[in-house]
């Protein structure tokens, strides 16, 4: 696939990627996702994607809620259900059906708080696995068996932040595509 590449994102940047599937233009009713680049604060939008990892394809409705510049880049708050799995999908202006964004990333307003729990944790992990080895309580060693717990709490803490979801996510607008000369 990565063959069929038109145009991406840098890795660390605005998560996206644009390939070229000439077959999937061939398949009869394909929606013609011509590109915008108006909006404004209050559109319906929807964005379709395989959020949380779910092989279902569904489609989240919202609105935006902010425009703002980012760089040289106009970000678009949404009061939408974005999830993991749903970065990289077409924001569509349900009015005029055209994409006037990429879908980039969700905000739960948590993130600070996650990296701290697995810092504690993570700390955690290194000074049991420093102590020493060969303390045994009726055969268990009470360092190991608290490390096991520190890597279960520190998996949990990634699994609920992966789910939580405050409503909010972001996307660029469709002019940073435009710009690219491509469309």
């Amino acid at each position: 696939w990565f063959d069929r590449i038109v145009t991406s994102s840098d890795e660390n940047s605005y998560d996206y990627a644009v390939m070229d599937c000439p077959e999937v233009l061939a398949w009869p009713g394909i929606y013609d996702f011509s590109l915008s680049d108006q909006t404004e604060i209050g559109t319906q939008v929807a964005f379709f994607g395989f959020p949380l990892e779910h092989d279902n394809l569904s489609i989240h409705s919202g609105f935006v809620s902010s425009l703002y510049k980012k760089r040289s880049t106009l970000i678009l708050q949404l009061d939408a259900s974005v999830n993991a799995g749903n970065s990289g999908g077409p924001l569509i202006d349900l009015e005029t059906k055209k994409v006037i964004g990429i879908v980039t990333r969700k905000a739960t307003g948590l993130s600070e708080k996650f990296n701290a729990l697995r810092g504690v944790l993570g700390s955690n992990i290194i000074a049991l696995e420093q102590q020493n080895r060969k303390f045994r309580i009726l055969g268990l060693n009470p360092f190991e068996a608290f490390a096991a717990s520190q890597y279960q709490l520190m998996e949990l803490a990634g699994e609920i932040e992966r789910q939580s979801n405050v409503g909010i996510g972001y996307a660029f607008s469709a002019t940073h595509l435009m710009d690219t000369g491509l469309f």
